[in-house]
């Protein structure tokens, strides 16, 4: 009898880490998994790719922490649309020789994260990579008809604000490459994130809120592309922008203005949305007593789809310019 080749060792490895669950009839091991539908829910998808030497370097980055991030990344789309996530989809390419290694370590970190937020592995595939590791994610999620939330819904008159620490993930990934000491907030901020997805559902609940986007693109281009899906402006207050003592202190170690990463950092995965003005007091209580995040009004939604100027603390304006990372340029 031949030997079983090393992918079907891998593939029924998977297979028994991660059984099937509740809401699935078919799992790992078959040609396709099979779910079983929600009466009454829209089913939310998104997709994500991490690339070695573009969204990480195994200098810096343990197997581990890719596990949980490579996940994480795509369950901050779902918390962006107000949805709560139920399976996933994990298909890897590994270079030769570190396979069994690599992907051990990587499971333990991506089912920890599965766990956490209560996603089922369902399948995926892997095959050998001629140069770097690749990581491909596809994740499914539900959300009830009226609670699903969109970037055009955006509208004059509504506050800008967002929750998390934009910026903290850049700063740490600086400090990451230049091999600087400490600042584990920061690091951790870009090496295990945390999507939102509590804090999704709970202003997708909320009629006051409108739009709304995860901040992985960094905070202006979210803002950019707010204002484009909806035909609005945004007018952004400097003196409103939430600069973090940590962000501060990674900054100055980068001889960095920190304004720049609060901006322009990507891969925040925190929440952009807009609300009504009057009811933005209340959900910000709400938020914090329950999930112990701080909301922040950045600034104002205005008609006739102006793009997004900064008022500067000095009185003068100007427009911001779509920052974040691009990975076509421009």
């Amino acid at each position: 009898m031949k030997k079983i080749p090393e992918e079907f060792k891998l593939i029924e490895d998977i297979r028994r880490r991660f059984p099937p669950g509740k809401g699935l009839c078919l799992g790992i091991g078959d040609d396709a998994a099979v779910l079983r539908p929600v009466k009454g829910s829209l089913e939310v998808l998104s997709a994500d790719l991490l690339l070695e030497g573009v969204h990480f370097e195994e200098s810096w980055t343990s197997p581990r922490d890719l596990g949980w991030k490579s996940l994480a990344v795509n369950l901050s789309d779902l918390a962006a649309m107000g949805a709560v996530p139920g399976y996933a989809l994990l298909s890897l390419a590994l270079k030769r020789g570190r396979a069994e290694v690599f992907l051990r370590e990587f499971l333990n970190g991506f089912k920890r994260c599965a766990r956490r937020y209560g996603v089922q592995l369902v399948g995926g595939d892997l095959c050998r990579s001629a140069s770097g590791t690749v990581i491909a994610v596809s994740v499914l999620g539900r959300v009830k008809p009226g609670k699903l939330r969109r970037r055009d819904a955006a509208r004059a008159g509504q506050l800008l604000a967002v929750i998390g620490n934009p910026g903290e993930s850049a700063c740490g990934l600086e400090l990451l490459r230049g091999k600087a000491k400490g600042h584990s907030r920061l690091k951790a901020a870009h090496l295990k994130p945390l999507p939102q997805l509590a804090a999704g559902r709970m202003l997708a609940a909320e009629r006051g809120v409108g739009a709304l986007i995860d901040v992985s693109d960094g905070l202006s281009s979210s803002a950019h592309q707010l204002a484009r899906a909806a035909a609005v402006g945004f007018e952004l207050a400097e003196d409103r922008l939430l600069v973090s003592a940590a962000l501060r202190r990674g900054a100055a170690v980068l001889r960095r203005e920190p304004l720049s990463f609060a901006l322009h950092g990507g891969e925040d995965y925190g929440l952009m949305f807009t609300v009504d003005a009057g009811t933005e007091q209340a959900l910000a209580k709400k938020l914090w007593r329950k999930l112990r995040l701080r909301l922040c009004v950045l600034g104002q939604v205005v008609g006739g789809g102006r793009g997004v100027k900064l008022l500067r603390r000095d009185g003068s304006k100007l427009e911001l310019e779509w920052g974040g990372y691009a990975h076509f340029g421009g």
